[in-house]
């Protein structure tokens, strides 16, 4: 049922004996005891692989880490090309959302559920460790932007889901918001707003590992973004809008290849932020409720609602926001 071969049920089952046992009121279990107290703990692993790596990301870039150059020997097996890592973190996440249960699961609609829950958990860890993945090796080029900005959008922020009908209870959609409000995050995070609030256009747009260094990619990454200008991409939308405002500045004659973005990058700015900053639009108030109630944000949060955010309340999860709204502040 779980889909485990011989190896990796002998190593888990060892590891889930040492470590849990079954407990001591089942005198002989069933096969059905023995799968009801082992897949807890087997969807827990599956979940510690995820949060190893992130934490692995950040020793790395930690010296005083006391796994500092443990971290430094392992990501560089692990993932010798993290690009190519992160690339393949979208493609196995899009896969996911589009994967049906297998049959003999989907018989059984309490476990079924179960399995569902536990997918979109695995889903938002990937986002997780994606999040980290691209702000600690700092991968914000033109084509892995245009990437994840393509899935986050065909997925509608990972609410299209293959099992979504076994995600309309209370905790099922908890989940799902959990990983719409991680997916934003990850959207604003690959526009580097911080970048363009510290530095010139012409100093940026020449940065080859900003996504404003290629107009082609903006131009085609506008179109995504204006495919959609629901509320639930307000934050989306203001940060396009600050990258509008920052390459409005650009001076054309020295830089032809931007013509066709910046030539109304001012006009578009003003319009989108008339826009999203319409009261009835909901944009601060949808942000407020973010900061004050996502476990994303809030460590009670997440614990009181079983999140599979491993890191709530992170200063660097804070500072995305920080910069959309200074840059906001500042150009307004």
């Amino acid at each position: 049922m779980l889909g485990l071969d011989e190896v990796d049920t002998f190593v888990l089952w060892k590891t889930f004996l040492r470590n849990r046992g079954l407990p001591s009121t089942i005198e002989t279990p069933t096969d059905e005891d023995i799968v009801a107290h082992f897949t807890p703990f087997y969807f827990e692993e599956r979940l510690s692989l995820l949060r190893c790596m992130m934490a692995l990301l950040q020793a790395r870039e930690d010296t005083e880490n006391p796994i500092h150059s443990v971290a430094k020997d392992n990501l560089e097996r692990i993932m010798p090309k993290p690009r190519d890592f992160a690339s393949s973190i979208l493609k196995q996440y899009q896969r996911r959302t589009k994967q049906p249960l297998p049959d003999p699961i989907m018989r059984d609609p309490r476990n079924a559920s179960r399995y569902a829950k536990q997918s979109v958990r695995e889903q938002a860890a990937m986002l997780e460790l994606l999040f980290w993945t691209l702000s600690e090796c700092g991968l914000h080029d033109g084509s892995l932007t245009e990437e994840s900005y393509k899935i986050a959008y065909e997925t509608s922020l990972g609410s299209l889901q293959q099992n979504g009908s076994l995600l309309l209870d209370e905790e099922g959609v908890q989940i799902l918001r959990d990983m719409e409000n991680m997916w934003t995050l990850i959207l604003v995070e690959l526009l580097q707003i911080d970048q363009l609030l510290l530095r010139g256009c012409s100093e940026t747009t020449a940065d080859a590992t900003l996504l404003v260094s290629f107009p082609e990619y903006v131009t085609r990454i506008q179109d995504i973004i204006l495919s959609d200008v629901s509320s639930r991409h307000g934050c989306v939308l203001l940060a396009w809008s600050c990258l509008l405002a920052h390459l409005s500045d650009l001076d054309i004659a020295t830089h032809p290849a931007f013509e066709p973005i910046v030539s109304g990058a001012a006009e578009r700015f003003r319009q989108i932020s008339a826009y999203i900053l319409q009261p009835e639009f909901g944009l601060f108030q949808t942000m407020q409720s973010v900061l004050t109630t996502s476990p994303l944000f809030v460590t009670s949060a997440a614990i009181s609602t079983g999140s599979p955010i491993t890191y709530p309340n992170s200063a660097v999860y804070r500072f995305v926001y920080k910069s959309m709204s200074i840059f906001l502040y500042r150009t307004i």
